[in-house]
């Protein structure tokens, strides 16, 4: 009889777990964990749907990201990185009242979150309003110190807000914390560049390759910096590399600072053969600095059939700038026609007022006779700062001593 009840009461307990009716007494604790169940429930679908519109954001779905997002925020709507990321996708739609809101309630969620600072600030920076976007940057930097990427934001606003040396201040003091941080020691090497010291630049790009090796812009940056500390084999060794790339196949501007270094270290026909093809097509053909290095690359090579051709593209293309006339100068000089050639110089020298065009004026007229002309147009170049050695006029000089 014993036997029978106990079975009975199991059943009994069984059905009212399976139905869900309660026995007086504990219907207060069933109810709350039903309500917990829910709760884990309802957060295990939001991270579901969040995944699924972070996936979507990746994939620039903006559409599907939003709905995702949307019902991640309904599931769960205390979650900064769902407000984040939903203010994310209505800023890449444009709608920069919903993004900023979106923002301010991931923020109101946990005020020390980095994120929401951080991408407020980018939201200012796109907005122009750079000011704020500092403002922001430098809060997400305080929150989160350990990350470099929130002081190089700030760094850079205050580059473009023209705060150059604070900019320098604010890197350096963290660079013992960020030492071996590839983006911190490249926007050093910025700064040094805009504060007129590419030496510094070139050790400071020089670190940061040996710290991310891959990252061609840097590799660029270190290009460019020992070209204008005049390391040009070092420029070159770089360049070299970075046009075996097939990437970089149509980088013009790549290839043009390769023929320049080519030609300071003497190695004529490369350069010339690289100017040939830069100054062929349809952008080639109106491509002014390659013409203007093709003309002093040829110039040097005694190729004078190509100097007179690249001084009348120039003259045709750019007749307001003096490379072209320059160029038709020497050209004339070496025809021995002198007139032709000082009246070519005289107007390089209007345009430009250069020093190599003074200099190489003045020793068309030194040549044609006029010892007094050509005295004052070597004093307007000496006082122009010409430097022989660096310049077509230089070559011409160099050319005339030889």
């Amino acid at each position: 009889m014993n036997t029978t009840r106990f079975i009975l009461a199991s059943t009994v307990a069984s059905l009212a777990l399976l139905t869900g009716c309660q026995t007086i007494g504990h219907g207060g604790k069933t109810g709350e964990a039903a309500s917990i169940a829910k709760q884990r429930l309802d957060g295990l679908k939001a991270a579901t749907e969040f995944q699924m519109a972070e996936a979507a954001y990746s994939n620039e779905d903006l559409d599907k990201a939003l709905k995702h997002v949307s019902m991640s925020i309904q599931l769960n709507k205390n979650v900064v990185r769902s407000q984040v990321l939903l203010g994310r996708i209505h800023m890449e739609k444009g709608d920069i009242e919903k993004a900023v809101a979106a923002f301010k309630d991931a923020e109101s969620i946990d005020p020390k979150a980095v994120e929401p600072n951080y991408f407020m600030g980018l939201l200012h920076e796109r907005t122009a309003n750079k000011e704020a976007a500092l403002a922001r940057f430098l809060k997400a930097s305080e929150l989160d110190p350990s990350d470099a990427q929130y002081a190089l934001a700030a760094a850079e606003i205050m580059i473009d807000l023209g705060q150059i040396d604070e900019s320098k201040s604010f890197l350096t003091e963290r660079l013992q914390q960020f030492e071996h941080n590839a983006g911190i020691r490249q926007t050093l090497g910025h700064l040094a560049m805009m504060q007129g010291d590419p030496m510094t630049a070139v050790k400071e790009f020089a670190d940061a390759r040996m710290l991310s090796p891959e990252n061609q812009g840097i590799s660029e940056d270190l290009a460019r910096a020992y070209f204008e500390t005049e390391q040009f084999a070092e420029a070159e060794g770089i360049l070299s590399k970075l046009m075996d790339n097939a990437a970089n196949k149509d980088r013009r501007d790549l290839a043009l600072m390769q023929a320049n270094c080519l030609a300071k270290i003497d190695r004529l026909t490369e350069s010339r053969t690289i100017l040939l093809g830069l100054t062929q097509g349809s952008l080639g053909s109106r491509d002014v600095d390659a013409f203007v290095s093709l003309g002093n690359v040829c110039f040097m090579m005694k190729d004078m059939v190509r100097v007179r051709q690249a001084a009348s593209r120039l003259i045709a293309i750019a007749p307001k700038r003096h490379e072209g006339y320059l160029l038709r100068a020497l050209h004339m000089r070496h025809a021995g026609d002198f007139t032709n050639a000082e009246a070519s110089a005289k107007q390089a020298t209007a345009l430009g007022a250069s020093a190599e065009a003074w200099t190489l004026l003045g020793l068309i007229q030194k040549e044609s006779g006029q010892p007094e002309a050509a005295e004052a147009s070597f004093a307007k170049a000496a006082g122009l700062g010409a430097d022989f050695n660096n310049n077509t006029a230089g070559a011409a000089s160099e050319a005339d001593q030889n």
